[in-house]
């Protein structure tokens, strides 16, 4: 089962398993689903939303994951790219809110060392992190952005 897990901002450390069909949203207000302490974000600062297709070896269903910023102040960024309506989330893909910086991990972990294990694999660096934080490519490059 996929998951967020933060790696850098006042709430480092944290871990949220994505349930499928299940969408995700990120702020600092008490109604998101991950609530974050930031003063640069928004009550409801971004939402991430499953989307379910057959594929596979087999035909089972797969279920990728779309970023889309909520109409927050300060935006939501992947490096430098400000996302808009929504971006499909890769393994490893860091976005930024605020002082805030998120990895999207594609694969179940057990625990934040787990999954800070799993970003050092992957070569996402939990400290230092910038406006350019991965990708260094630009999304629209890797067609993963999305104009719907």
């Amino acid at each position: 089962m996929p998951c967020l897990y933060i790696i850098a901002g006042a709430n480092d450390g944290t871990l949220l398993q994505l349930e499928p069909g299940e969408p995700v949203t990120i702020g600092r207000g008490s109604g998101a689903t991950m609530r974050i302490v930031d003063s640069r974000t928004s009550r409801v600062h971004c939402e991430l939303t499953p989307r379910t297709a057959e594929g596979g070896d087999f035909g089972l269903p797969i279920t990728s994951w779309t970023l889309a910023d909520c109409n927050s102040s300060n935006g939501t960024f992947i490096g430098d790219m400000r996302v808009g309506h929504g971006c499909v989330l890769e393994n490893g893909m860091v976005f930024n809110l605020g002082s805030t910086h998120i990895v999207y991990l594609s694969d179940a972990v057990t625990s934040g060392d787990d999954a800070l294990q799993r970003c050092m694999s992957l070569g996402v660096s939990t400290t230092g992190l910038g406006g350019g934080a991965w990708p260094t490519e630009d999304p629209k490059d890797l067609a993963t952005m999305q104009n719907d």
